[in-house]
């Protein structure tokens, strides 16, 4: 197996950015030279097994740009991190080597956390959304709520 001579060279946002709001959902991705997106490998993980297509996915006239963007309402319900996955072929249909499978599986996996807030929560829900303490399947609401006093 020959990986492609074609490179990924950035993604933006940068990946150590977090995601505040549902508008911030375009994520464009460059490489050092013309690509395809692979469609079954191009995709916004879920969790739990399940993935989202992009809303859209938009390449520059020479193809070394790929805008990826994901739906609004997608992106509201993920709360703590957007993982996206995406797949290039160059044009001799070789794969970029990504940071994630190996040869045809090659694909780059990028995770965001995110923050964004949901209006109708209380500020203690929404700063311990996803991550309250549970037990038994109870949020220990007293914990969650003396955890926010230093933080407002």
């Amino acid at each position: 197996f020959k990986y492609s001579d074609v490179t990924f060279e950035s993604i933006t946002p940068a990946e150590d950015s977090v995601i505040s709001d549902k508008s911030q959902n375009k994520f464009v991705v460059k490489f050092s030279g013309a690509v395809e997106m692979v469609e079954n490998l191009t995709f916004v993980n879920m969790g739990q097994g399940a993935t989202q297509a992009f809303e859209s996915i938009v390449p520059n006239a020479d193809k070394t740009e790929y805008t990826l963007t994901i739906a609004e309402s997608v992106l509201e319900t993920l709360r703590n991190e957007v993982y996206i996955v995406f797949a290039a072929n160059d044009a001799e249909g070789k794969r970029v080597q990504g940071n994630n499978g190996e040869e045809e599986n090659s694909c780059f996996a990028i995770s965001f956390k995110t923050v964004i807030g949901v209006p109708d929560l209380t500020v203690t829900e929404n700063l311990f959304l996803g991550m309250s303490d549970v037990h038994k399947s109870f949020i220990k609401w007293s914990d969650s709520f003396m955890k926010t006093k230093p933080l407002v």
